[in-house]
């Protein structure tokens, strides 16, 4: 704290201005200070050992029971709870299927425990009081407006006039005041002044209050640069009033006029308070004995009244103004204390498993199909033919689809019988609504002006894409006849070939975003329609045309079908609708039945695996697979004659005998009348024999998938000749060629794009074939088609929830290090499963090697995922998944400790040379500033391994080994030895700092769960490692330290307020108010908090300022934090804890 002395002159306040100069006998008194500070400065930091916290409750435990005020010592006992509760699903009923139980014993261990994760039943440990009262900046009143503060404080002293000051000070005739009372100057600066006798001249003018209080205008030629300088002209204000308005004689007014009118503003106040102060002195001094005569009967008549009136108004003054102790301290609310911006303080009531990290963030465009005309119609059909849309959305500039395919039927359907439709939707009769189902919910945690929506029309197959089109570019004067002639040529193509095979149309495109909007603004536009050119089906195509019409490049020339009209609606949600299916049809929460809405689908939204931070963690069951075929290339082969209506028929088969049968895996398109069926049908380009595609085939696999699973291609020459006459299926739909691909590659999935080879018949097992090279080859003989070049382009893409792509997490068991090679997005999304089957290695193995590379694989993971901004994905893994404490007679937190101590190990063992040689700084740098994620780890193990055993209320002592304890103490011994280092503070002092306060929390949370005298002596004995010559960061770490264990939520149980050296004379109660050994020992925390304030307030180097202020904020933090405890609102209660800070009184005393 500055002297007063030492402020600067503008900030003095008044009465240090007569206060004398400091004297001998002032100095004198610091000198003898300093001696006693120094005398006594060694004493604080005597030894002592902490109270036996558990022996003491033992031995009292009957006394304190029966003690009124036992709340107060005791820790209640429901302190901690445990919740174990059912796993939340986002849908209604589970997505994982019913058969699992019966394949258990097929599947991969890392398939299990990903089942197992999302089925499992949540373990929750809650600290019951620790959110609210556990943290300092949590118990502010933030709900009511926080009072506006002055930036300095102001005293009545200090708004005296100069003389009413004067009645507070010495006199003149004191020697200590001054021999001649100067001016007090109001106003100063520079006028213009003018009057009837002289010209306007710009002069100083300086507004002054003399000794007599009386009020003067003072005018200088310049500014005044001494008091001794004279006037040039005096203008008396006693017999002076201000005038606005020019109506009196010219030769009674002096005209003042100022450069701009913010001064005259303020000169005009000032001088009308002036002459208003001068007028209710004259009215004062004026009164007549009749005026004191009436005011003196009022009085008397009135004078109950006005007693009352006046308190009242006193009482209501004192109130409206009154600002609570601690709201004066107005940096408590602008500068929270820094140890709560660490992760491990943060609200965990908002973290959720099942919602994602871009929740709040990515956009939900809800798409309502309304209309569509085909620009022909007719008086009983809107169109004169069924049309089958298909909507999707792509980055062009990205060059991707980012949305799987959403399908509408324009064409009304009722059915009365379902096949395969779950139980769910029979059973409340909505099968109708997913028939017609016409509204789907896109996700895009990536927006940008560069997507595009875009529209495929179909049709049924009838011969060329020109043929078909042409009726639609026509006039409308004939319309009518020609809707009427595609009516009934449709009704013939669908008696003869049925609704199996379709073929494309049109397509059509809008922007969804308005470009140069921020933030980004639905498009709401018309979607324009163009002919679909048969060697421009696919999608790289259709991103080009739009990418070179973005970018003012020349495009293609396209046929506009300007008649061709679509209504849709595109609308922002906010939250996820009601009724509302998920992307494999399960009704999602909220699903309010009867249904409030109609049925709206999602669709699944495709993500770059380049940005990790829009990946989410996987949460519920869904083993989808993508299939995309590209391009078909036959113009060459010889071996077909009729291979020009290309079709492609694709299987997913578990088998290549000859009897196996498809299996019923594939997502209907626009029959909802079943969710599956046995095959796919791509679209057919008439007479093309190098047919692009761009269809999308969605695949649910099955649970166990083994090498025979394979995807079937089967192509079809489809006939489309209305005239012909066929007598067998076989002549309508001729095969010319097969191709096949496998599932799994390598024992994982295959999604990669590639090309095959296509043969003219199938042979009993097929798979088994195998091109060795040089000619030879393995397995059954095959004919290929044009000597088996390869023609077919097929690309897989998945979407799967159980099985993951990497071999590397597949053969996690055999190889840990080979986890390093995994993807960040691939550890996001398997996260629960990935850190479950590491803390199990970490508990089976026997192999201290293998132990340590899970520690390293571990710490690895989580500073990944930490730098993809995942943090809250790890907290809503520990706080819900996590459930493992103890396998094999080791526990997870004893495990964590031993490896932890041994990764900060330098390998030299002194680390005041290079740090190069001694350790390994990038693996250093993770283990301490991502420490906290094993220190929350640790504590939920620990909670765990107590409510296991059963000994949650009983003895603290015995809960955990001596083993356990050694482990802490190491950690905090090499933790220590960081800091000491001058190498190690000078490249990572930023992450020992964080975990010095992630260790502080740690230390905190155990005073919940561990023997509590063993933490105290655990905090001394670290505490005792910084010394007083500390550099400014170690001593920084030492305040944070105590100030996160200040935050406890049972600090005054922790420091037993109690009276120990008490009998019945009373003789010794005089050790409850010394700062004793004794004392600091009883009242622990309590002790640490003023034995640091009294050694840095004893010393008077400059070195120790800072000390102080940190010291004294610590003592603030504690005060304002049980200020607004509503615990104790009774202060009788917080009286017992006050009356420890009477030391420091009595020790300056």
């Amino acid at each position: 704290m500055n002297s007063l002395n030492d402020c600067h002159p503008s900030q003095k306040r008044k009465f240090v201005e007569k206060l004398p100069v400091v004297g001998r006998a002032s100095e004198a008194r610091k000198h003898v200070s300093f001696q006693f500070k120094q005398k006594h400065t060694q004493s604080v930091n005597d030894d002592y050992i902490p109270i036996n916290y558990e022996e003491f409750l033992k031995e009292n435990i009957e006394t304190l029971n029966s003690d009124r005020y036992k709340t107060l010592v005791l820790f209640p006992p429901d302190d901690i709870q445990f919740h174990r509760i059912e796993h939340d699903y986002r849908t209604l009923i589970p997505t994982i299927p019913s058969y699992i139980h019966q394949q258990q014993q097929q599947l991969h261990s890392l398939v299990k425990q990903t089942l197992l994760t999302y089925s499992s039943s949540w373990t929750l440990i809650e600290f019951k009081l620790q959110q609210k009262y556990g943290q300092y900046f949590q118990q502010l009143p933030h709900h009511h407006p926080l009072p506006i503060l002055n930036s300095q404080h102001k005293f009545e002293i200090d708004s005296l006039t100069q003389d009413e000051n004067n009645e507070h000070l010495p006199t003149s005739s004191s020697p200590s005041a001054s021999s001649k009372q100067l001016p007090v100057i109001l106003k100063q600066g520079f006028l213009s002044l003018s009057s009837a006798s002289r010209k306007s001249k710009r002069l100083y003018g300086q507004l002054c209050r003399a000794s007599d209080s009386t009020f003067k205008l003072n005018f200088y030629k310049d500014t005044v640069k001494s008091v001794n300088d004279q006037p040039k002209q005096i203008i008396f204000l006693d017999s002076c009033s201000l005038i606005p308005k020019l109506n009196c004689p010219q030769s009674l007014v002096y005209t003042l006029s100022t450069e701009n009118d913010q001064d005259l503003e303020e000169w005009y106040k000032v001088l009308l308070q002036t002459t208003h102060k001068q007028d209710q002195h004259g009215q004062g001094d004026s009164r007549s004995p009749i005026d004191e005569n009436h005011s003196d009967t009022k009085q008397s008549q009135n004078g109950l009244s006005k007693i009352v009136e006046t308190d009242d108004m006193i009482r209501f003054e004192r109130e409206k103004d009154h600002i609570d102790l601690f709201y004066v301290y107005e940096q408590a609310y602008a500068n929270p204390p820094p140890s709560l911006d660490d992760p491990m303080l943060e609200q965990d009531s908002l973290i959720h498993p099942t919602i994602s990290d871009n929740e709040s963030t990515k956009l939900r465009i809800h798409l309502q199909c309304e209309e569509f005309k085909s620009g022909l119609s007719l008086p009983s059909y809107a169109n004169p033919e069924p049309f089958y849309l298909i909507f999707s959305l792509y980055d062009v500039k990205q060059h991707r689809k980012i949305s799987e395919n959403f399908y509408w039927n324009i064409n009304e359907r009722h059915s009365s019988e379902t096949e395969d439709i779950p139980y769910f939707f029979t059973k409340n009769n909505i099968q109708n609504q997913l028939l017609n189902l016409n509204e789907t919910l896109f996700s895009i945690k990536q927006p940008s002006d560069s997507i595009f929506l875009i529209v495929r029309v179909e049709k049924l197959l009838q011969g060329a894409i020109s043929d078909q089109v042409e009726p639609y570019l026509i006039s409308e004067s004939n319309s009518e006849k020609q809707a009427q002639k595609i009516y009934q040529q449709t009704q013939k193509y669908k008696q003869k070939f049925g609704e199996k095979f379709l073929m494309p149309f049109a397509w059509g495109f809008k922007s969804l975003f308005k470009a140069c909007t921020y933030p980004l603004e639905i498009n709401h536009s018309s979607v324009r329609f163009y002919r679909q050119e048969c060697l421009h089906l696919n999608d790289e195509s259709i991103q080009k045309y739009l990418f070179d019409s973005m970018s003012n490049n020349k495009t293609i020339k396209l046929t506009p079908l300007s008649q061709m009209q679509l209504q849709i609606k595109l609308f922002q949600e906010n939250r996820l609708p009601n009724n509302c299916l998920t992307t494999a049809y399960a009704p999602l929460k909220p699903f309010p039945l009867p249904l409030t809405c109609p049925l709206v689908i999602e669709c699944q939204e495709f993500l770059t695996t380049d940005d990790s931070s829009v990946v989410d963690v996987f949460t519920e069951y869904i083993h989808h697979l993508y299939l995309y075929p590209k391009s078909l290339k036959y113009d060459q082969q010889k071996t077909f004659a009729k291979a020009r209506n290309l079709c492609i028929q694709i299987e997913l088969r578990d088998s290549d005998s000859e009897n196996s049968k498809p299996l019923k895996c594939i997502y209907t398109e626009y029959n909802r009348e079943t969710f599956f069926t046995h095959v796919y049908y791509t679209p057919v380009s008439h007479h093309c024999q190098t047919p692009q595609f761009y269809s999308e085939i969605k695949f649910n696999l099955p649970l166990v998938l083994t090498d025979q699973h394979h995807i079937l291609f089967t192509f079809l020459h489809v006939s489309c000749d209305i005239k012909k006459i066929f007598n067998t299926v076989q002549e309508k739909e001729l095969v010319v060629g097969y191709a096949w691909i496998p599932i799994l590659k390598n024992g994982r999935l295959n999604n990669e794009e590639c090309q095959l080879r296509v043969a003219q018949t199938l042979t009993s097992g097929y798979l088994k074939f195998e091109q060795l090279g040089l000619g030879k080859t393995l397995g059954p003989d095959i004919r290929w088609v044009d000597n088996g070049k390869l023609s077919r382009r097929p690309s897989l893409s998945n979407q799967l929830d159980i099985s993951p792509v990497n071999k590397e997490m597949m053969d996690m068991d055999t190889n840990l290090k080979a986890l390093h090679a995994v993807p960040r997005s691939t550890m996001i999304e398997y996260l629960p499963t990935l850190f479950n089957q590491l803390f199990k290695i970490l508990l089976i193995t026997r192999s201290q090697d293998v132990a340590r590379t899970t520690m390293r694989v571990i710490v690895y993971i989580v500073s990944e995922l930490s730098e993809a901004n995942k943090q809250s994905a790890l907290k809503a893994y520990i706080r819900y998944t996590y459930a493992l404490s103890s396998m094999f007679s080791k526990t997870v937190h004893e495990e964590l400790f031993l490896y932890l101590s041994q990764l900060l190990k330098p390998v030299c063992g002194d680390l005041s040379k290079d740090l190069a040689p001694c350790l390994d700084v990038v693996l250093t740098e993770k283990v301490l500033k991502y420490s906290w994620f094993f220190f929350e780890i640790s504590i939920k193990s620990m909670a765990l391994y107590v409510n296991d055993r059963s000994v949650l209320n009983g003895s603290r002592i015995s809960r955990f080994p001596i083993s356990y304890h050694e482990s802490i103490e190491a950690y905090s011994d090499q933790l220590h030895l960081y800091m000491k280092s001058n190498e190690t503070q000078r490249s990572l002092i930023k992450e020992i700092k964080l975990a010095n306060k992630y260790f502080a929390i740690f230390i905190k949370k155990c005073l919940s769960l561990m023997d509590r005298g063993y933490i105290f002596r655990l905090i001394q004995r670290y505490l005792n490692e910084f010394k007083q010559n500390d550099s400014r960061d170690i001593y920084e770490m030492k305040f944070d330290f105590l100030r996160i264990l200040c935050t406890h939520e049972h600090f005054i149980q922790l420091n037993l307020p109690l009276i120990f050296n008490y009998d019945r004379q009373g003789v010794d109660i005089h050790l409850e108010y010394q700062l004793s050994q004794s004392y600091r020992s009883n009242h622990f925390l309590t002790g640490l908090i003023l034995a640091e304030i009294l050694l840095n307030l004893r010393q008077v180097d400059l070195t120790t300022r800072d000390r102080r202020k940190l010291s004294i904020s610590l003592l603030r933090y504690v005060l304002t934090k049980h200020e607004f405890d509503d615990r104790y609102k009774q202060k009788v209660l917080l009286s017992v804890f006050y009356f420890y800070f009477e030391i420091y009184n009595r020790d300056e005393d």
